[in-house]
């Protein structure tokens, strides 16, 4: 019965509801078929915007996270992008100076292909390779794809009659009449805890590019349509997405249990090592079931976890194992959840110190490296 009701729901086209959903920083929801915008990826999202104001350049988000301000002033669920304009005069300070600057630091930071080239750049991280659709064990059941956090700079202009224009016609505006002081001067907002600049003038800007956001939701992901609701008011909507999440979602793990959870009692010196291939929800059961004050992970896809793993255990001492370049740069990026690296060899060594450090010249020690590491040979 209620499975016949929860598909007769208007955001029914969002989840899957053949099985129980569990909630991930990582992830997101298991049971969605939308591609989130993931507390991981807002982690990587504030470093992103850090490192812009450190070089000093004037950027503008704009575009869908603009619909979630007018709409509610939260990032929408299925936001799993974010857009930025520079223009003409900041563009050779972020090609010069910010752009080398993301490599450094670890970003996947490349100019945007195909027939748009010199329009813009890329700025990607949480990435397990050149492909969305690998995916990790949530489970020994459920294995899903980590979301990308992927950040997109559009280079702009104003034309001649005052209308703002994306270079190489990439993006909206390059087809779009929108008046420069709908942008300029810049303000600055804050969505999920992010604080950041955008436009001057949201609501016509969103009205212009996406019409009546308060009474019409779009879901869409990279050409994918996940949900078109015609005439359905947005606080309705949102409140049905959100008794949804309620009556389908769990923050435990399947082999988890409430009861196991609250029994949990860490032992001073307890240490566990789950092996290499053991998936999300193993890795979590093994730590409350040995009480383990301590966890050593040994793969390199299971650092995707461990801001889970804090969010579930704050006071637990995790240590990673990692072999590889793309496993270095994730550690550095989520350094802050992690208490002690643990390197394969000289060269993934010196490339994670040295991400390490450039993050650090950007938020300091005290915010960004609390727990600076030395790293060990294995």
């Amino acid at each position: 019965m209620l499975k016949r009701e929860l598909q007769a729901s208007i955001v029914s086209p969002l989840f899957d509801f053949e099985q129980k959903g569990h909630y991930s920083c990582a992830i997101g929801f298991t049971n969605a078929r939308y591609v989130p915008f993931t507390d991981s990826a807002k982690h990587i999202y504030m470093q992103i915007f850090a490192i812009l104001d450190y070089f000093d350049i004037e950027y503008f988000v704009f575009a869908g996270t603009l619909v979630g301000y007018v709409r509610n002033r939260r990032m929408p669920a299925w936001m799993d992008d974010i857009d930025v304009m520079i223009f003409e005069k900041d563009i050779p300070l972020f090609e010069e100076k910010a752009a080398p600057y993301f490599l450094k630091c670890g970003f996947n930071c490349k100019v945007v292909g195909k027939h748009f080239g010199g329009g813009g750049y890329h700025i990607l991280a949480l990435q397990q390779g050149g492909d969305r659709s690998v995916t990790v064990d949530y489970s020994v059941d459920i294995a899903r794809s980590i979301p990308w956090a992927q950040f997109d700079i559009f280079f702009s202009n104003v034309d001649e009659n005052g209308y703002i224009r994306n270079l190489k016609g990439w993006g909206l505006y390059h087809r779009k009449d929108v008046p420069v002081d709908w942008v300029f001067p810049a303000q600055t907002i804050e969505m999920n805890g992010m604080a950041f600049k955008t436009f001057s003038n949201i609501e016509d800007d969103i009205q212009k590019e996406y019409g009546d956001v308060h009474n019409e939701l779009v879901v869409q992901t990279h050409g994918t349509v996940f949900l078109s609701a015609k005439h359905a008011p947005w606080d309705i909507v949102n409140a049905e997405f959100n008794r949804i999440v309620d009556l389908t979602i769990s923050h435990l793990p399947p082999s988890v249990t409430q009861e196991a959870y609250d029994a949990y009692a860490p032992v001073a010196g307890h240490k566990c090592t789950p092996p290499a291939d053991a998936s999300f929800d193993a890795i979590i059961d093994q730590i409350i079931s040995e009480n383990a004050a301590e966890v050593h992970l040994l793969a390199d896809e299971q650092s995707f976890w461990v801001m889970d793993i804090k969010r579930l255990f704050p006071d637990i001492y995790l240590s990673v194992m990692i072999s590889s370049l793309l496993a270095a740069k994730r550690a550095a990026h989520m350094n802050q959840f992690i208490d002690e690296v643990i390197t394969a060899g000289p060269g993934v060594a010196k490339s994670h110190g040295e991400m390490i450090t450039a993050l650090m010249d950007v938020f300091g020690k005290q915010n960004f490296s609390s727990h600076l590491k030395q790293d060990v040979f294995k």
